[in-house]
């Protein structure tokens, strides 16, 4: 599997994932490593808490 560039601060590393995301109807993919997926979390944890989960259809 090839190395993708974290989106944020351009690391280099194996452990860079895809994670995909959606607001107001408009879906976004971004690359980034743990850490930064981790601080992503962070940030939106108190929005998430409060927010209602909705299952996929496909």
């Amino acid at each position: 599997m090839p190395k993708s560039l974290d989106d944020l601060d351009e690391f280099d590393g194996a452990e860079t994932r895809t994670h995909m995301l959606q607001i107001d109807d408009i879906a976004y993919e971004v690359e980034l490593t743990p850490e930064n997926y981790d601080t992503l979390l962070d940030m939106l944890n108190p929005w998430l808490k409060k927010a209602r989960k909705i299952n996929r259809t496909r």
